[in-house]
């Protein structure tokens, strides 16, 4: 079965309500999210096997059968609010995403997060997606195998020093970046061989 690690993810969303209602409130503690009561998850790139293994509002597990596969978290995310059963294998997810909320209607709302410590610990993540969350700590991630790396409404003190960063990431193959991203150093990324790809805002 081939699964594509690293395709643009769009968007699905997911009603908490109604899911909560349908599953096993053993398995999903019960949660509440201001607002519509929806996430936006995403289940494109696993060839129609993909699975929620897990949903509340800091933590969605998308999942290829009982295997975590794709990880949508935010900094406040704790691996104890985790099912037993996924907290063996949680951090050997292959695509994680890192957001302060997954509220759908809130990015207007949304301030940066930091790169949390405990990132580190993901030690098979092979996609990387940052959306709205300062990059001035990239470093912490310059260990993992990242081979894509997916940047949207980041921020960054240093653009120098972001590039610097983004170097040290040796397994790197391919950056996806949008309008946030210093365009006066994409000659510098460029020059790495990297493969480069501008996301479109959606109209």
């Amino acid at each position: 079965m081939k699964v594509s690690l690293f395709a643009i993810l769009l968007p699905i969303v997911i009603n908490f309500n109604n899911y909560m209602k349908k599953s096993d409130q053993q398995e999903i503690p019960r949660s509440i999210i201001k607002g519509s009561g929806s996430i936006a998850a995403d289940l494109s790139s696993l060839n129609g096997t993909g699975k929620i293994l897990f949903v509340d509002p800091k933590c969605v597990v998308l999942g290829i059968e009982t295997e975590p596969f794709r990880l949508f978290i935010t900094p406040e995310f704790s691996i104890e609010s985790l099912p037993l059963s996924l907290r063996k294998n949680i951090y050997g997810v292959k695509e994680l995403i890192l957001k302060p909320t997954f509220a759908v209607g809130m990015d207007d709302k949304i301030k940066a997060c930091q790169i949390p410590i405990w990132i580190k610990s993901f030690t098979k993540v092979q996609c990387l997606r940052f959306e709205f969350v300062s990059l001035d700590n990239l470093s912490i991630v310059r260990d993992l195998p990242i081979q894509h790396l997916i940047i949207e409404n980041i921020t960054y003190n240093n653009s120098k020093k972001l590039i610097a960063d983004i170097r040290s990431l040796n397994h790197l193959k391919e950056i996806s970046y949008d309008q946030s991203f210093p365009i006066d150093q994409l000659p510098s990324i460029k020059r790495l061989g990297l493969k480069l790809k501008l996301i479109k805002k959606a109209e």
